[in-house]
């Protein structure tokens, strides 16, 4: 799982997004599960394709019960910490650009390849428009199973009639969040739509080509490359071209963070402010925290507590610190975690989770209940990087943070020598290209490192405990 310091000569290739066909350079190149990858270039719009792009993970028919439970933990993932509230909402409200309010009831929002349904769940339960969701995977039984949303699980040219009629009546507001990075060719598929269906607003959200950075850890980029499962990644000039191509008169491609946000429309496109994001995102996930499904209302609540702790809002923090309180206990997590508990009793948001709530307790000026969420910190990122490794890269971001975040209460209680080896590990852990730290985080390391030294000098103990051990009012 690395990146590959190797060169290919061109490949004569066709870019899925402007249509270029021409030999393509080279781009990147990497191993990963025991396969190694190649990225090439798009000559006039710079997306990167896949080469050979048919390696995709084979899905046995019928499914297989081995087949099924990875798919579940999978899902189990996503639920507790894949997903981010924000997308969903800024892709949910972005597909409805420019409709006005009265307009809803003569529309169809349409969510094809819609995985779980989040999206959906969000439309349905805050606007008044009609849904039709569509996802053909065995994800789909379990979003219906999960959210108790009516899910279409087939193809598109397998839907029954009277589903296929209703795409004929009104026009569709197009949802394609996460999907067309993997379609083979996705200008085909939204073609084939819109002989059904007169699509007026198309909103999609894909993984930016030129965000891919081979100097970064292989792990963050992980998410973004998804090998064996994106056919290929567009830039925004190829979003763009892409819907232009598909006859949309009005397009508008924002990157956010590592990812793009692409919109085509039939009128002048009015892109939801940040604040109707956060509005939407806020609403969406108060009411997934009291969904019956622990899997569902945990993970709201686990994106819910950054959130309230950012702004302050106190009754929000009491409500979730309850919650938590009921359902978390992390002396036995951490027990749990290192003894060999299972998935299925081990939340995914655990790590991140952890984190801020230790950040709860700092900030309450509990530290004795701070050390031990920090501890289980790192007991997770440990698990989840044996266990999970694709999985990893949020709770291993988060083991970082929770040394810098760990060495700065150390040293304010006076404990410099010990917190100068937790940053010592953080700067050294950049020689592990794939666990590391990220360089943002080890020149922050690095600076505090610096600061603490000149603060406490002497010789450093062999390792933090060794230090904490000398003094006695210790967590």
């Amino acid at each position: 799982m690395q990146w590959l310091d190797t060169r290919r000569a061109p490949a004569a290739l066709r870019c899925t997004y402007c249509g270029t066909s021409g030999d393509f350079a080279h781009h990147t190149s990497f191993s990963y599960m025991g396969r190694d990858y190649a990225l090439y270039c798009c000559p006039l719009c710079a997306s990167l394709i896949y080469d050979p792009p048919d390696i995709v993970v084979a899905i046995p028919k019928p499914y297989t019960e081995a087949y099924k439970q990875n798919i579940r933990v999978g899902n189990k993932y996503y639920l507790e910490s894949g997903y981010s509230a924000d997308f969903i909402a800024r892709c949910g409200l972005a597909a409805m650009s420019g409709v006005p309010q009265a307009a809803w009831k003569d529309h169809l929002f349409v969510d094809v390849g819609a995985g779980l349904g989040l999206g959906s769940y969000l439309i349905q339960s805050m606007f008044d428009i009609e849904t039709l969701v569509i996802e053909p995977s065995y994800t789909g039984e379990l979003g219906r199973e999960l959210l108790g949303i009516e899910i279409h699980n087939a193809y598109f040219e397998h839907l029954p009639a009277d589903v296929m009629a209703r795409l004929e009546r009104k026009p569709t507001l197009l949802h394609l969040n996460s999907v067309i990075e993997h379609l083979r060719d996705p200008g085909a598929v939204i073609r084939e739509l819109m002989q059904r269906t007169r699509i007026e607003v198309i909103a999609a959200i894909v993984p930016d080509a030129a965000a891919i950075d081979t100097n970064a850890s292989f792990t963050a980029m992980l998410p973004y490359l998804a090998p064996g499962d994106h056919l290929h990644l567009p830039t925004a000039e190829g979003m763009r071209r892409l819907f232009h191509g598909l006859g949309f008169a009005h397009c508008e491609v924002r990157q956010v963070g590592a990812l793009l946000m692409a919109v085509g429309a039939q009128r002048p496109i009015a892109s939801p402010s940040q604040a109707e994001i956060d509005a939407a995102r806020d609403r969406f996930l108060a009411k997934l925290v009291g969904h019956p499904n622990v899997q569902v209302a945990g993970g709201a609540a686990a994106r819910l507590l950054p959130l309230a702790l950012a702004t302050g809002d106190e009754a929000l923090l009491g409500r979730i610190r309850a919650r938590f309180a009921q359902d978390l206990d992390a002396g036995q997590l951490t027990a749990m975690v290192k003894g060999g508990g299972t998935w299925a009793e081990i939340p995914f948001h655990l790590g991140p989770t952890a984190f801020w709530l230790a950040v709860d307790a700092f900030s309450r000026h509990v530290s004795e209940a701070g050390y031990v969420w920090l501890d289980l910190v790192e007991a997770f990122a440990e698990r989840i990087a044996v266990d999970y490794p694709p999985y990893s890269m949020q709770s291993l971001d988060f083991k970082w943070e929770s040394r810098m975040y760990r060495a700065h209460f150390l040293a304010a209680e006076g404990r410099g020598r010990a917190a100068a080896i937790w940053l010592e590990s953080v700067v050294e852990s950049a020689a592990d290209a794939v666990r590391g730290a990220r360089p943002e985080q080890v020149a922050r390391a690095r600076v505090a490192l610096e600061a603490v030294l000149a603060a406490a000098p002497g010789p450093l103990p062999a390792s933090p405990a060794a230090e904490e051990q000398s003094e006695p009012a210790l967590p």
